[in-house]
């Protein structure tokens, strides 16, 4: 989905690390975005060089920009063994108008 929208909040940098399928270690940058159309509010997730980008020069509140966001779910199980769904939203590409 491709949205206008404007920046409430932005996070900070995180850098974790995990192992892909063939053993090797890696490190994935994440800045998560809070994001309104004026109606809707989401929160969602900016990875990898981008993020690092947006982390040297934030956008501040209240900025516009042009978002492609891409929406999944998954089955997770709580301690208890029941599974629920969650979903995440992930910014696929975004610019901004500073």
């Amino acid at each position: 989905m491709e949205k206008l929208m404007q920046v409430k909040a932005q996070g900070e940098l995180r850098e974790n690390a995990w192992q892909n399928q063939r053993g090797e270690n890696m490190i994935i940058a994440s800045v998560e975005l809070e994001l309104t159309d004026g109606l809707d509010t989401i929160v969602a997730e900016v990875t990898g060089d981008e993020a690092r980008a947006l982390a040297a020069q934030p956008a501040e509140p209240g900025t516009t920009g042009f978002f492609a966001l891409r929406f999944s779910t998954s089955e997770v199980k709580t301690r208890e063994g029941r599974p629920f769904k969650t979903m995440r939203c992930r910014i696929q590409s975004f610019s901004l108008y500073r």
